[in-house]
């Protein structure tokens, strides 16, 4: 399986020849081939698959193989379903419905999942667990101070203010279908004079600067605690729920079955806050995403003390 994955991951990477071409982060490793993980292309997403990876080690002795960098849930799933890969650490219940399962969005949180268990179970022979405990997904921000001063918590505040807000958001939300500008004032019934499309990164900057009063950002974003910014809740829910889950290959669950419980005591462990601060510590100092991960495990003695969940299909 290694060998097949690495010359994927060296397709994905562009590199030039075949002979330089080692598995990321794996070098000397001796991992259980057996057992791969797909990480991301967000330090976040890597740094989940790095957890399971040191629960597994930890728990089972298994040293599995981790595959950092694919930078889509589309390119995650093909690894799952090509049988390149058979956990996925970082998968999102709204990104599967419209994209893997090619369904209408579900606004529902409870219902989205339901589905995505559902049919990744008899579809793709996966087993979707439930949710580390948070959700990545848009959301809008504010200086702290400014949110507070105008008392704006819920977006449905933001329309009292929008007149005078200066707003910047990401160039292809304005255009997006379903949950994106045209839906936004359908929903929330009003729209923002003064907005300013630009590139995502950028918008953090200058809200941080003082050039913008509001923008669309992510809830898990490191910089939302680097700048001291305010979530403002979709109280509406504009977006649908994006709760970040990880997902196993049924055949092997079958195989090594004592995998189900280690994994099942991540369900729930792991909130929006906490997800900040580990990128936070991933992007800010540098860390690599292994060691962010090591360091949080040992912090929550491997969740030794969590009885595994009972939920997923």
């Amino acid at each position: 399986m290694l060998i097949k994955l690495a010359k994927y991951v060296c397709i994905l990477l562009f590199t030039v020849t075949l002979t330089a071409c080692q598995l990321p982060g794996l070098s000397g490793s001796n991992p259980d081939e057996n057992v791969v993980i797909t990480g991301g292309g967000t330090s976040e997403a890597d740094i989940l698959a790095y957890i399971i990876a040191g629960m597994l080690e930890e728990y089972a002795d298994i040293k599995p193989a981790v595959i950092p960098g694919l930078a889509s849930s589309s390119l995650n799933h093909y690894a799952m379903v090509n049988g390149d890969a058979n956990i996925s650490a970082s998968r999102f219940t709204g990104t599967a419905v419209t994209g893997e399962l090619g369904l209408e969005a579900i606004r529902n949180p409870k219902l989205a999942e339901e589905t995505v268990q559902k049919h990744f179970k008899e579809d793709f022979n996966q087993k979707w667990y439930p949710s580390y405990g948070y959700e990545n997904t848009y959301a809008f921000l504010m200086r702290k101070d400014d949110a507070e001063r105008l008392g704006i918590e819920k977006v449905s505040d933001l329309a009292e203010h929008a007149a005078s807000l200066e707003v910047a958001t990401d160039i292809n939300w304005l255009n997006r279908e379903g949950d994106g500008y045209e839906a936004f004032q359908e929903i929330y019934g009003f729209a923002f004079p003064n907005m300013t499309p630009m590139v995502l990164s950028l918008t953090y900057e200058a809200l941080a600067g003082g050039d913008v009063d509001v923008i669309l950002g992510y809830s898990t974003d490191a910089k939302i605690l680097a700048y001291d910014l305010a979530i403002i809740e979709d109280d509406l829910q504009l977006f649908p729920p994006y709760e970040t889950a990880f997902v196993a290959s049924y055949d092997l669950l079958a195989e090594q079955p004592e995998i189900d419980d280690i994994l099942q005591k991540l369900v729930g462990q792991i909130d929006e806050e906490t997800m900040q601060s580990l990128n936070y510590q991933s992007d800010a100092y540098l860390l690599e995403p292994e060691a962010v991960a090591r360091q949080f495990l040992e912090s929550q003695d491997y969740f030794r003390n969590v009885n595994p969940s009972q939920g997923g299909a």
